[in-house]
């Protein structure tokens, strides 16, 4: 009786098993970029947040549980990423073609579910890393209307204001800035009306040693 006879594989076969092969070591190889990809990512989330939280003065001080849950969920991101990129395949003891390509499969298809779920991770933590300092951390927004303010004239000032604006001008004069930031300007830009300024409303830029004290103006009742 014959036993089994041994063919050569056909052309179609040989193309089919190349393109397998070289599916596989694509796949394998996407799959551990991923996972360099997701754990770099989160170590910069991570520096970044922590920086953000060290050097900017907070509105509101978050308690600490609440400020450590973003470094909390990039870490587990990170280290999910790094145990799929650590899931190898086990082809030991066996030259069955069906076990090989299955123990292939299932390792590719470990490392992308754990890649996957190391990405979830990574974009829960940026997304309340986000909302921690937006509501945290933010500054408020400023105000696009004029402040009311009053500025005092040292003498050389008072002398400056008079040529300016054509007449007696008194010691404290009253106007509008954009900010309170810009009391602190080289060249404050103060705008005055025809009553501070005899030859009408304008703009007066006064260095600061022209300026003996500034101030917002109290609110009127």
């Amino acid at each position: 009786m014959n036993g089994p006879q041994l063919q050569a594989p056909t052309f179609n076969q040989l193309v089919a098993i190349e393109n397998y092969k070289s599916a596989s070591k694509e796949a394998l190889s996407a799959a551990n970029s991923a996972g360099d990809k997701i754990t770099a990512a989160a170590f910069s989330f991570a520096t970044a947040y922590g920086a953000v939280i060290a050097l900017v003065e907070p509105k509101e001080t978050p308690a600490a549980v609440l400020a450590a849950i973003p470094f909390a969920l990039l870490a587990l991101a990170a280290v999910l990423a790094l145990y799929a990129q650590s899931i190898g395949i086990s082809i030991a003891g066996t030259d069955d073609v069906d076990k090989l390509k299955d123990a292939v499969d299932s390792a590719i298809t470990a490392k992308r579910r754990w890649a996957w779920g190391a990405l979830a991770l990574l974009a829960a933590g940026v997304i309340v890393a986000g909302l921690i300092v937006g509501d945290k951390y933010a500054g408020p927004a400023q105000s696009s209307s004029p402040i009311q303010v009053e500025v005092w004239l040292s003498q050389p000032g008072l002398k400056v204001a008079e040529e300016v604006c054509g007449g007696s001008v008194k010691t404290m004069i009253e106007g509008t800035v954009a900010s309170t930031d810009a009391l602190s300007d080289e060249r404050v830009g103060l705008t005055v009306n025809k009553a501070s300024c005899g030859s009408g409303a304008g703009t007066l830029y006064l260095s600061q040693w022209l300026i003996a004290g500034a101030r917002q103006a109290p609110a009127t009742t």
